[in-house]
């Protein structure tokens, strides 16, 4: 497909891969292409069958990539979500919250502001440096 703008992000969760390119589309395929409702951010997966989103700062949970609920969290609220393994995640300055599920958050705190995330062989990297496990 040839989308009317540059593609700005692209994501892949539960089955769908998302485009952000002007408007916000989905496919299955990569060949057919739907619009995807523009006022969430691009979906994620933790690839354990969950997909969020936020809209408005606020979390949204999908089982099946298209249909979203709010989940009501009572914490600060996140300025982005994004995935790693089987986790998804946020950070503020130097605390990594995590959670399976977008119900129940973890978090740890670092030594320094995280500018980075990333992980090896289950190891978390902050910062291109080896921090332990979830």
């Amino acid at each position: 497909k040839e989308f009317e703008n540059y593609v700005k992000d692209i994501s892949f969760s539960d089955n769908y891969y998302y485009v952000e390119a002007g408007t916000k589309y989905y496919s299955e395929d990569f060949e057919k292409w739907e619009l995807f409702d523009g006022s969430f951010d691009m979906p994620v997966s933790n690839y354990s069958g969950f997909t969020a989103a936020l809209k408005d700062s606020d979390i949204y949970i999908s089982r099946d990539g298209l249909n979203f609920e709010k989940i009501i969290y009572k914490y600060k609220k996140p300025l982005y979500i994004d995935s790693i393994g089987e986790y998804f995640y946020y950070t503020d300055k130097n605390t990594l919250y995590y959670s399976y599920d977008c119900l129940k958050w973890d978090s740890i705190s670092f030594n320094e502001n995280i500018y980075s995330i990333g992980m090896i062989n289950g190891d978390i990297l902050i910062n291109n440096k080896i921090k332990g496990e979830f």
